[in-house]
């Protein structure tokens, strides 16, 4: 057992049926242990944190207002550019916090963000498809 796994909430740990729940009730206890992380962690951010959680904001409003003008479509290229380094700027900001979990801790994580990007660009396609038929 690695130090990370210590960590685990000790009712979850020790109850074998709540690593056992049903789908709902797994994804429910999820959102509240997220939830309590965020409160808990979520005040405890370096300087350059700061910069990466208030860039990705401004990026995507300013994409969205860009999307929504008609004059938009000449600083639009610009703007996604910008975005996707954004992104990778708040990526990369975190990146190192995979050395501190274990392998499949590591695994489940990034499992986790591939299928979140599927289904964002999944979205975005069928987003476009839309769009382009109205």
């Amino acid at each position: 057992m690695s130090a990370g796994d210590s960590e685990q909430p000790v009712s979850a740990a020790a109850d074998p049926k709540a690593l056992r729940a049903s789908y709902f009730e797994n994804v429910n206890a999820s959102f509240k242990h997220m939830r309590e992380a965020m409160e808990t962690e979520g005040k405890k951010l370096r300087g350059n944190d700061y910069i990466s959680v208030l860039l990705l904001p401004i990026a995507s409003v300013t994409l969205a207002i860009c999307s929504a003008i008609p004059g938009g479509l000449a600083i639009r290229p610009f703007l996604v550019t910008t975005f996707c380094l954004a992104l990778l700027y708040f990526i990369g900001a975190r990146i190192g916090i995979l050395r501190a979990l274990t392998l499949r801790q590591t695994h489940l994580v990034l499992s986790i963000i591939s299928a979140t990007f599927m289904l964002g660009a999944t979205f975005a396609l069928l987003m476009y498809e839309i769009m382009r038929q109205l």
